[in-house]
């Protein structure tokens, strides 16, 4: 999704996990992390990136490290949109709201290491973060067919939500 996205003129912030701080007005900032995407082979080769030299992640032999190379946004950003990637069986990716308490949840689940919540006694710190960032985020799920590579399409609806908001 990232390497779509940046065939876009989007800009590489974080791969697959973001760090979230709030500044002073209670607003979440995407804090940017490593200068890479995550890519597997077959990815690579559908969005035509060229593979040769680049490393392995650690014992993954069909995944690797791609060097953002000048896209990189070395600058926290405001977290405006959240997307959920879900697969299906569907042929064409869709775009839907998550609403209410569902957005708290879908946050808990995509939080990094979430076993480690309730042992470190952050139970009640994460609800009320979770909370305080889906109250100030856009929150959608991202259908992407399961059997059909539909990477550049996706990227087409985030752009296009985005787009949207823009106007407003």
């Amino acid at each position: 999704m990232s390497a779509a996205l940046l065939e876009r003129g989007f800009r590489l912030v974080t791969d697959d996990v973001a760090a979230i701080v709030f500044d002073e007005r209670g607003t979440p900032l995407v804090m940017p992390a490593y200068p890479q995407q995550k890519l597997w082979q077959d990815s690579l080769e559908r969005l035509k990136i060229a593979g040769s030299g680049l490393r392995p992640l650690f014992e993954r032999e069909t995944k690797f490290a791609v060097p953002a190379n000048g896209v990189f946004w070395p600058e926290p950003v405001p977290l405006a949109n959240i997307f959920e990637l879900v697969h299906f069986d569907g042929r064409t990716p869709m775009l839907e709201p998550i609403v209410r308490l569902e957005r708290c949840y879908t946050l808990y689940r995509h939080t990094f290491r979430r076993s480690l919540i309730v042992p470190s006694g952050l139970a009640a710190w994460h609800f009320e973060t979770a909370v305080r960032i889906a109250e100030k985020t856009g929150m959608h799920r991202l259908y992407r067919p399961s059997k059909v590579f539909a990477a550049r399409e996706s990227a087409r609806l985030i752009e296009a939500h985005a787009e949207r908001e823009v106007v407003r």
